[in-house]
């Protein structure tokens, strides 16, 4: 997609929950880095984690595609869409992060010969 799109969110026809970048066509909807939305209660708080997981990892895909996005293109009759949603800036902040590049991790520091203690003085 060329021009950035709002996220927002669409239902598709098995019932995932689908955040992204959404575009209507004619006879689609392209949506550009789909996240599913997975929701996990805990048993014994009942409390709800909202999770959103990529619709493809990018570590399935070749190295040139890594870094740039991927549109998914879902037919109109398959899928539902609301107008009426605005997006929370929570939401839109976890969407944001899943799709962050990860800094590459700090070289470990350089291992040096521990200080020999004596315990008896060897004469």
């Amino acid at each position: 997609m060329s021009e950035k799109t709002e996220i927002s969110i669409l239902v598709d026809n098995v019932g995932r929950t689908i955040v992204g970048r959404i575009k209507q066509n004619k006879d689609s909807i392209e949506v550009e880095n789909p996240t599913v939305v997975n929701i996990e209660v805990k048993q014994d708080t009942g409390q709800i984690a909202v999770q959103l997981i990529p619709f493809v990892f990018k570590e399935f895909l070749i190295a040139e595609q890594r870094e740039g996005s991927v549109t998914w293109k879902f037919p109109k009759n398959l899928v539902v869409v609301s107008d009426d949603i605005k997006v929370d800036d929570q939401l839109k902040q976890q969407y944001e992060n899943v799709f962050k590049p990860t800094p590459a991790p700090a070289p470990a520091p350089a291992q040096t010969e521990p200080e020999v203690v004596k315990l008896f003085d060897d004469e």
